[in-house]
C-alpha cells in the first residue's frame, strides 16, 4: 500500500525587497517566503512587478544541482524579463542537493512542494488555466520535465536547459517544449533523442544547440528563452 506524503502549508513574507532601478528596470518586488510541506519549511524566492499582467501568469524556475535560486536568478536574468513583462517569477528550493526525479511520485515531496506552491500563488494573483510556464537547469530541467509529465493539466510551456527527459512519462496533452543545450555537452545526444520523443508524441518542440558550450547555462541565449515562455504563456490556448 502506497503511503501518500501529509502535506500542510502557510505562507510568511520573511523578507521584502523592493528593487528601484529607474531607467535599468521596471519596479519589483523580492520576496523570501516560507511554506512547510509535512514537517519541512521550505524557503523560496518570489519576484512580483509593480505592474502585472492580465491575466496574470507565473513563471517556476528550478535551479540546477547544487545550485540556489539567488544564483538561478543571476545568470537566466528571468528578474529583468518578467519585471518588464508583468510576469510573476518563482524560485523554489529542492529538499536535497538535487531534485527528487526518480522517486514515486505519490511520495514525491518535491512535486509535492510544487503542488502547494502553485495552488497558493494561483491563488494569490488569480491565475487561471494555462497560464502557468516551467524552466530549469541541468537537474532542474529533469525536474521541470517530470512536473509536465504529472501536473501537465495547465502548463503552458516547459524550457529544459541541460537537462535530459528522467521519466518513461510524458504530458498527456500538447504542450510546447524547449530544450537547450550545448554542443559541448555530453547530454547533447541524450537531449536529441529527448526532442525527437517529444516531437513523435506531437508535443511542438524546439531543440537549441549552442555552439562552444559545455554544461552550462547560455547567457545569450536568454532574451530567446524568454520570448518562447512569453509567447506560450500568451497564446490563445493560454
Amino acid at each position: 500500500m502506497k503511503k501518500h506524503i501529509l502535506v500542510t502549508g502557510f505562507c510568511i513574507a520573511l523578507v521584502i525587497v523592493v528593487v528601484w532601478l529607474a531607467g535599468s528596470m521596471p519596479r519589483h518586488a523580492v520576496l523570501t517566503q516560507e511554506l512547510t510541506v509535512g514537517e519541512a519549511k521550505r524557503t523560496y524566492r518570489l519576484v512580483v512587478p509593480e505592474r502585472l499582467a492580465q491575466p496574470a501568469a507565473i513563471v517556476f524556475a528550478f535551479h540546477g544541482a547544487g545550485e540556489t535560486p539567488t544564483s538561478m536568478a543571476f545568470y537566466s536574468e528571468l528578474d529583468r524579463f518578467a519585471a518588464a513583462d508583468g510576469l510573476v517569477v518563482v524560485y523554489p528550493p529542492s529538499a536535497g542537493q538535487t531534485w527528487l526525479i526518480d522517486a514515486d511520485p505519490a511520495m514525491n515531496s518535491d512535486l509535492q512542494f510544487f503542488d502547494l506552491l502553485k495552488e497558493e500563488l494561483a491563488r494569490r494573483f488569480d491565475v487561471t488555466t494555462n497560464r502557468v510556464a516551467l524552466i530549469g537547469m541541468s537537474d532542474g530541467g529533469s525536474f521541470a520535465q517530470l512536473v509536465a509529465a504529472e501536473r501537465s493539466a495547465q502548463e503552458a510551456a516547459v524550457v529544459s536547459h541541460s537537462g535530459v527527459k528522467r521519466t518513461t512519462k510524458s504530458p498527456d496533452r500538447r504542450i510546447p517544449i524547449m530544450l537547450v543545450v550545448g554542443q559541448e555537452d555530453r547530454l547533447l545526444a541524450n537531449m536529441q533523442s529527448d526532442a525527437v520523443q517529444y516531437r513523435t508524441e506531437g508535443h511542438p518542440t524546439e531543440l537549441i544547440e549552442v555552439p562552444k558550450l559545455d554544461h552550462t547555462w547560455a547567457t545569450d541565449r536568454n532574451p530567446q528563452i524568454w520570448e518562447f515562455l512569453k509567447r506560450c504563456l500568451n497564446s490563445p490556448g493560454s
